[in-house]
């Protein structure tokens, strides 16, 4: 791709193709010759025996330090900093706040959701966080999403310009396929069948 050109997702100058992995099905953004992070890793490892070989003597080390990190102040100090990143909000060493302001900042945007995600309007399962959205264009944050509406429909709709609306999805399945379960539980996903207790502005 030559310095001219630009990306078709985000209309910005890039060194690859794309803004994305190159990866079928892979949204993550890029992080070295045109593939995510975890794919480049992979690559790494595969045409790098000795730092495949690196790689094993950490997990044979972690396997037997597991213990002493595997502690829940640790996951939750781990947390902090993920949220943080996503927050804006400055690391301790950095004067930002002391204590987890991370996930302060998260548990008051899900207050603000009525614990539960922005678009399908459903709690998080089996106590997980909800996804953190973001423009990818200008990484501003959006709302708070669960990995199925995060990832695999608004990710795709977004990677892929696939502008398709509720109303087409009904329209399609009524035609080819009226039996589809679909049917009656995407009416429940209407604006006039909402629940009343729809997630707040922030």
């Amino acid at each position: 791709m030559s310095p001219l050109d630009v990306c078709p997702n985000c209309g910005k100058r890039h060194r690859y193709k794309s803004c994305y992995c190159s990866i079928l099905d892979c949204q993550r953004p890029v992080y070295g010759n045109g593939l995510c992070n975890m794919h480049w890793q992979q690559k790494r490892v595969a045409e790098n025996p000795e730092v495949a070989e690196k790689k094993r003597a950490y997990s044979r080390w972690y396997g037997k330090n597991v213990l002493q990190y595997a502690t829940p102040e640790h996951h939750a100090y781990q947390a902090d900093i993920r949220l943080r990143r996503w927050f804006n909000i400055p690391t301790i060493t950095k004067g930002g706040p002391e204590g987890l302001a991370g996930i302060a900042e998260y548990e008051r945007r899900l207050v603000l959701q009525n614990g539960v995600c922005a678009m399908c309007r459903r709690p998080p399962k089996d106590g997980k966080r909800l996804c953190v959205d973001h423009k990818h264009e200008s990484s501003a944050l959006r709302g708070l999403l669960c990995d199925a509406c995060n990832g695999k429909v608004l990710g795709r709709l977004e990677r892929y310009k696939c502008y398709v609306t509720i109303p087409q999805i009904i329209a399609y399945l009524q035609k080819f396929d009226p039996q589809n379960v679909l049917l009656k539980s995407i009416p429940d996903c209407l604006p006039d069948r909402a629940p009343k207790s729809n997630p707040k502005d922030f």
